[in-house]
């Protein structure tokens, strides 16, 4: 009245200027007052929610400038205020939800306490309470007792225990005489119908109302759900929700991963040499492309050089044994030498070719080839020259050898690999483990080399999820232009590959979770839609497959689903679900 009243002088005067300076000073002490700077108990030692933080609703945002709940404070969120609703300025609520003003309206668990701090009740212990009995968080009671919410199912003939929310004749609180009896805490068969409580406010049933009961949520099923109503058509309309019918198609799962590029471990040798020794000459740089057999360096060995000579030693002694077993053989068959003479001399023989055999192989240790082994009896060489050839064809990508230095055996001289093929080293996140299996085609990028693309085959997966960089290692094998890749380029893989579709195809933004679990919104209204549990199958980029909780005759929401999901989640933040004004009055 008084802001109309100084509107109405800023007209008749026409120096508006003024009468607004007039009207704020007149009105500041009545805006800008905290309810905190107003109100005041009786006794020192009581507290409400307003000056005892501990008393206020979990979850329910709290404006410290105005010391009111933010959903009450005009000052900050004008928009909100409801001006059809009288306003309890003292405390910062409506007065149709001040329990200060209106004892009343007080929940049971603002008002009950127990004599041991330890005792508790269903009121302020939910494991307490009947199952599959609905609770009303907002006002603290079972929905069948809430009159705030359900005014039609009061009976106004039975006096009602305020302090604990139950019928007197059923408060075993105040009438402790009744427990045991058939005075039960359950739902009145007058009061309740097949499919259990009505909710007025969101025109759906209270078992299925996500906004008052969104803790059901946990206990859906594949295909079970709860309802959500928009204040009004129009807010879904802005929410830019979009919906679509889900079709059966088969689709291709891709995987994107991490990988780099490798030698591939079967075309890659490390050339060391089989005897200690001194470079004598270095025939091969790094780049340098080798055929099989082709020699990469010389090495001078004494070893190399007693191995030749016992080589030579033992074909010269097995000549010498071989004409004395012939010629012995020849006197025994006539009867010349005694036969133990040929028995000797053949023993003997045997035992030559077994030293030549002997020292024929010491070579063959040392890294000689049949040729060489051949080319040292035929030229009598026994000189200390090792030559070290390519095992196979390929580039030498790597030396560590000099002239003139000391080379144990296991000292690496060469790496040299086949660059006709390279390893793609897949690096997998473990939720799409299940996806990849070897023949599933592969396409890399390479962020630094845009023009660059390979594929390749898988043709290994691991067995087991690495324990320290949680991802499941595979391998495919590229098969390119000697040259094109390098080892240790990092690139972007994805891993392709079909699946027959069990269920139907969505977009994969349209899917929510909600305490890790998978859900979908199906259009039921205009205003009106379904938070419905469903079980998911092979994902790619864009798509996700459902096998269960929803069919292709279902309108999906494929756009907005998120905002959706944030008016779901509003409820959790100890908004009232019986607030007059938004729906059917209560």
């Amino acid at each position: 009245m008084l802001l109309q009243f100084v509107t109405r002088l800023a007209t008749a005067t026409q120096k508006p200027l003024v009468i607004a300076l007039l009207a704020l000073s007149l009105a500041a002490p009545l805006l800008l007052a905290s309810p905190d700077q107003n109100h005041h108990h009786e006794n020192a030692e009581d507290t409400c929610f307003i000056c005892d933080p501990a008393k206020r609703e979990k979850g329910r945002l709290w404006c410290r400038e105005h010391s009111r709940y933010e959903d009450r404070c005009w000052l900050c969120h004008p928009e909100l205020e409801d001006k059809d609703r009288l306003y309890c300025n003292e405390h910062g609520l409506y007065e149709d939800e001040c329990a200060l003003c209106h004892p009343a309206l007080a929940s049971p668990d603002q008002n009950h306490h127990h004599k041991n701090a330890e005792d508790t009740c269903f009121i302020c212990d939910p494991a307490k309470r009947e199952k599959n009995r609905l609770w009303c968080r907002e006002h603290g009671r079972y929905e069948d007792r809430c009159w705030l919410c359900h005014p039609e199912l009061e009976d106004k003939d039975r006096p009602y225990c305020n302090e604990h929310g139950l019928y007197e004749d059923e408060c075993t609180f105040c009438h402790p005489e009744l427990k045991g009896k058939n005075a039960a805490l359950g739902v009145d068969k007058q009061n309740s119908t097949e499919r259990g409580l009505f909710c007025n406010e969101h025109q759906v049933y209270e078992e299925e109302c996500g906004i008052c009961h969104p803790e059901l949520v946990d206990e859906l099923k594949p295909g079970e759900s709860m309802k959500l109503r928009f204040a009004s058509t129009e807010s879904a309309q802005k929410a830019g929700i979009k919906t679509a019918f889900p079709k059966h198609e088969d689709s291709f799962s891709v995987v994107e991963a991490y990988c780099e590029i490798g030698y591939n471990q079967n075309r890659l040798a490390l050339v060391t040499p089989l005897t200690e020794g001194i470079v004598r000459r270095v025939l091969v740089d790094v780049g340098t492309e080798v055929e099989e057999g082709d020699v990469l360096i010389e090495l001078h060995s004494s070893a190399i050089s007693q191995a030749k000579a016992d080589y030579l030693s033992a074909i010269a002694d097995h000549k010498l044994k071989q004409l004395i077993y012939q010629r012995m053989k020849k006197l025994a068959g006539m009867k010349v030498s005694a036969e133990q003479e040929f028995e000797i001399a053949q023993a003997e023989f045997e035992m030559s070719s077994f030293a030549v055999e002997r020292a024929r192989q010491h070579l063959f240790n040392h890294g000689f080839n049949a040729d060489e082994v051949a080319a040292i009896e035929k030229d009598h060489d026994s000189s200390s020259i090792l030559r070290i050839r390519a095992p196979f064809s390929g580039t030498l990508v790597d030396r560590n050898a000099v002239v003139g230095e000391s080379v144990e055996a296991s000292h690496t001289l060469f790496r040299i690999a086949d660059l006709s093929d390279m390893w793609i080293e897949l690096s997998i996140p473990a939720d799409r483990s299940q996806q990849v299996k070897t023949g599933a085609q592969v396409d890399v990028s390479f962020d630094d080399f845009p023009q660059l693309s390979v594929s390749g085959r898988i043709t290994w997966v691991a067995t087991s999820i690495d324990e320290r960089s949680r991802t499941l290692r595979a391998r495919a094998v590229a098969d390119v232009p000697q040259g094109t890749l390098k080892a240790g380029m990092f690139g972007n893989a994805r891993i392709m590959d079909s699946w027959s579709n069990k269920g139907i195809s969505i977009p994969r933004n349209s899917l929510q979770y909600v305490n890790g679990k998978p859900f979908l919104f199906v259009k039921v209204e205009d205003d009106l839609y379904d938070l419905r549990r469903v079980d998911v199958g092979n994902k790619s980029d864009s798509q996700m497959e459902i096998v269960n909780g929803v069919s292709s005759a279902d309108q999906v929401v494929t756009q907005g689903s998120f905002i959706a999901l944030s008016e779901f989640l509003k409820s959790h933040l100890g908004a009232g679900c019986c607030e007059p004004g938004k729906g059917t009055d209560k």
